[in-house]
């Protein structure tokens, strides 16, 4: 079963970050980048970015906002809120913070 091995948010002014290991052991990194860099409390983000292994900092693919991609890779994260072992209460938290983002932008209903 996919699992979340990572969540954080960044000190950029609120990027977040989510690391994912699929079924076949691979691992990909994915970034929700801030537009508001130093206001953290009114930050909203732009694109998400993909990128192979472990490191989401890298942001290796641009994906566009509202595209089918995006909402694919949504529905994917979202199989994966159910599997989440390796990570702490504050990553599981930065998780769902992503979702709810990718969520509203996408106008999909979260649950």
């Amino acid at each position: 079963m996919p699992i979340l091995l990572e969540a954080e948010i960044w000190r950029d002014g609120g990027s977040l970050s989510a690391v994912v290991k699929n079924d076949y052991g691979e691992t990909f990194s994915h970034w929700l980048q801030t537009t508001h860099w130093g206001h953290p409390r009114k930050a909203s983000h732009s694109n998400l970015i993909v990128s192979t292994g472990s490191r989401p900092e890298l942001r290796t693919r641009k994906v566009e906002i509202s595209s089918d991609e995006e909402r694919l890779i949504l529905e994917l994260l979202k199989a994966k809120a159910s599997s989440i072992t390796d990570c702490d209460e504050g990553g599981r938290a930065h998780f769902a913070s992503a979702l709810s983002i990718l969520h509203a932008r996408n106008d999909l209903n979260p649950n």
